[in-house]
């Protein structure tokens, strides 16, 4: 059986209101039944952590992407390049830094 709901998932809680205005959280931990389904998960909401149903809770399509994922695209991926400050510098920044220097030193010898 698949599951619906998992660990890290982000979730609308079912309310009274209209769904628009349902509340979001992140599912922190489920609880399984006895016979080994889901039945409820420990949720992290803006205003705290609780329990709620598993048929209570609505998944929605974002979830956080995983270290393959993060590997097939390369404009995600931070390059290895390091600034002085010890932050990474992303790879699209690097690239620009880099042509700028090389638009510099083409202009440095034009006008030579």
């Amino acid at each position: 059986m698949k599951e619906t709901i998992k660990v890290g998932d982000v979730v609308q809680i079912q309310s009274d209101q209209k769904r628009a205005n349902w509340k979001l959280a992140i599912v922190e931990k489920i609880t399984r039944g006895a016979d080994g389904l889901v039945r409820s998960a420990e949720i992290r909401t803006a205003n705290g952590r609780t329990c709620r149903p598993i048929n209570k809770l609505y998944p929605i399509e974002v979830t956080e992407p995983s270290n393959a994922e993060l590997s097939t695209h390369p404009e995600i991926v931070a390059e290895e390049t390091r600034r002085a400050s010890g932050r990474i510098q992303r790879k699209a920044a690097h690239q620009a830094s880099e042509k700028i220097k090389n638009i510099a030193y083409l202009e440095s010898i034009i006008e030579e």
